[in-house]
């Protein structure tokens, strides 16, 4: 009923005459059925004792739906001589005016006798009783049900009037089906824009599966062809198409300006020149009657064109059913902008969001975070928070054609959701995996860092200069170590979802760096002092290099081990874990050694400080060479191995 009233506003009130004639030829019913009523009331008041009926068959096949109606033959009696109290009474005027009313509105739209009839329904109502109490005096009843026109005019009178020219209206009108849509008053010309309007709605109307809308109506007024489509339920979302020469002016409503704004985004290709949106008010619609009005005219160079644009026009109204809700729904995943152009993009290559609303819409996605992620995503944390808004915006576009396709071809729901799950399982592998390369780029400085200290080392003895250039590379290298601990801890704040074990690592490795960044530092302050002591130093060193190496190889394998993985793969791996081990240990027995001497032998405090200072972090970066290694052994054979 509202959409009726939408269309009025808009002026298409030929579009209403079709569904208007039905409403009345239904109110024809109903009023009939309360002129038997009222009928029927009063002959039980004068004859109690008679059988009563309570007109309930009557009532259903007549559309009433209130089974109140059953008990006022019943309780109705009379009052006086020719007073009668009918329950319900005072209820009944105002039902029969309104039916009268839906009958009158096509009448007076396209009927010639249509002011006369009103006129006589003005008058009429004008004469009814109040119907104080539930009471009307007999001589009422009569002025209201009596079809004897010598006796002057009544309501029924005028029902049976309107009836007769609502039947005579609905022959002129003729309706058709044409390829879909209710046409009547075309001309010839009209007939192949109509079908081409219908092509593109034809095309694209399975994505809207389940739901209801998309009825067409067409009709010819004056010099235009006049197109509507009811769009879906909404009562304010209606579509009206003028065509008038090569000019097609479109006229769109909506309560939801975003979607509006979609819309007319959809026709940016066309050159479409549009209005400034207007918003406008209007009583008896939802939304506190607020609604947007969008005009857009497209001028086309020729028939053809005409015609692809009006195909096109259509082709995307499917894409405004469930428009808001699909917004909502992906909005808990992504930012509101990111979602409009995931719908956009789905329209665009004709997917639209249907499908996805049909197969659940968000609990898709999280039943696919359950499955993929490995540690559970934090309350009111969204997927792009977790993977990045591009990620993010590439899977839902994923999401919204692999769901459209799949239920298009027939595939099972659960093969659908299946792919969904591998799909972001995928992802969440590839943030893994990128941890993972930051940890192998954070390891390869470990290894230069190494070999600068040994280099240093070796140039101690014959050039402090060289020393101290290599202990300023090694500062670079360190704070170079120090950002990529922050583009690790950035991307397990995206990827939550996935292992942690590559943030950790990173992290301890990261004292690795600090420890053999000062070491270089120390050897740089005072390379003189070194001495005799600097063979073992550089032992240590030497050391350091081979763990940074094997630990490099450990990442480096990692990066392809799987469960299935090849025998030979794992056992290069726990080479390399063993040979960092093996590193740890035999530091520790040459830092041993060299204390002994430095405690011993030494003569010199400051060389005793910096020599034990230097085997004391040259030993504890080897130390946590090891714990890395243990660290990466440990989850290999606990988890990567067995997912």
């Amino acid at each position: 009923m509202r959409k009726t009233l939408i269309l009025d506003e808009l002026g298409e009130q030929s579009l209403l005459l079709p569904a208007q004639v039905n409403r009345g030829l239904g109110a024809n019913d109903r009023v009939k059925y309360y002129f038997t009523l009222l009928q029927t009331a009063r002959g039980h008041a004068d004859d109690p004792a008679a059988p009563c009926t309570d007109l309930r068959a009557e009532r259903e096949a007549a559309g009433v739906d209130d089974p109140g109606f059953d008990e006022v033959v019943g309780g109705s009696r009379r009052k006086g001589r020719d007073l009668y109290l009918i329950p319900g009474a005072a209820r009944l005027l105002p039902l029969i005016v309104e039916a009268l009313r839906e009958m009158l509105a096509p009448v007076a739209a396209a009927a010639p006798e249509g002011k006369r009839h009103a006129a006589r329904l003005a008058t009429l109502i004008d004469a009814l009783p109040a119907c104080a109490g539930d009471t009307l005096a007999g001589a009422q009843i009569d002025a209201i049900t009596r079809a004897q026109r010598k006796l002057g005019d009544s309501l029924h009178l005028l029902v049976m009037d309107l009836h007769k020219a609502l039947n005579a209206l609905q022959t002129r009108l003729a309706v058709e089906n044409l390829d879909g849509a209710l046409v009547y008053g075309l001309a010839p010309a009209d007939r192949p824009l109509v079908q081409a309007f219908m092509a593109g709605l034809n095309a694209t109307a399975p994505l809207k599966f389940d739901h209801p809308g998309l009825d067409t109506t067409a009709t010819r007024v004056g010099e235009r062809l006049v197109i509507q489509n009811d769009i879906g339920t909404t009562d304010t979302h209606v579509l009206v198409a003028h065509v008038e020469g090569m000019v097609t002016t479109l006229t769109y409503t909506d309560v939801h300006p975003r979607r509006a704004r979609f819309f007319r985004s959809l026709f940016d290709p066309w050159g479409v020149n549009w209005d400034a949106a207007a918003a406008r008010t209007m009583a008896g619609l939802e939304v506190d009657g607020n609604y947007q009005l969008c005009v857009g005219r497209h001028v086309a160079g020729d028939e053809g064109e005409r015609r692809r644009y009006l195909e096109f026009l259509a082709s995307r109204i499917v894409f405004l059913i469930d428009w808001n809700r699909a917004r909502k729904r992906l909005h808990q995943f992504l930012k509101m902008s990111d979602c409009i152009a995931v719908i956009t993009w789905a329209a665009n290559h004709n997917h639209g969001h249907r499908a996805f609303l049909q197969l659940g819409g968000e609990t898709l996605v999280y039943e696919a975070i359950d499955y993929a992620a490995r540690a559970p995503v934090r309350y009111g944390e969204r997927l792009d928070d977790i993977l990045g808004g591009e990620t993010v915006t590439g899977f839902l576009k994923f999401v919204l054609r692999t769901c459209a396709q799949g239920l298009l071809a027939g595939r099972s729901e659960r093969l659908i959701r299946d792919e969904i799950k591998a799909e972001l399982l995928n992802h969440f592998h590839r943030a893994n995996q990128g941890t993972l390369n930051i940890a192998a780029d954070h390891a390869a400085l470990i290894v230069d860092l190494a070999e600068a200290v040994r280099d240093a080392l070796l140039r101690a003895t014959t050039s402090g200069e060289a020393a101290a250039q290599l202990a300023a590379q090694c500062k670079v290298w360190e704070t170079r170590a120090d950002a990529l601990v922050g583009r690790s801890r950035d991307l397990a704040r995206r990827a939550a979802g996935a292992p942690s074990i590559y943030c950790r690592i990173i992290e301890l490795a990261d004292d690795i760096a600090d420890h053999l960044e000062e070491a270089a530092y120390l050897v740089a302050l005072a390379p003189n002092l070194l001495g005799a002591y600097a063979d073992d130093l550089r032992r240590l060193a030497d050391l350091l290099v081979r763990g940074a190496q094997a630990y490099v190889r450990c990442l480096a394998v990692l990066a392809t081990l799987h469960r299935g993985s090849p025998r030979d793969d794992v056992q290069d791996f726990l080479v390399a874990v063993d040979d960092l081990v093996d590193v740890e240990h035999r530091t520790d027995d040459v830092e041993r050694e060299l204390s002994t001497a430095l405690i011993r032998d030494a003569g010199d405090f400051r060389q005793l400080a910096l020599c034990s200072r230097l085997a004391e972090r040259l030993e504890t970066a080897a130390d946590v060479l090891g714990r890395c290694g243990l660290t990466l052994r440990d989850f290999v054979l606990t988890e990567e191995m067995n997912s």
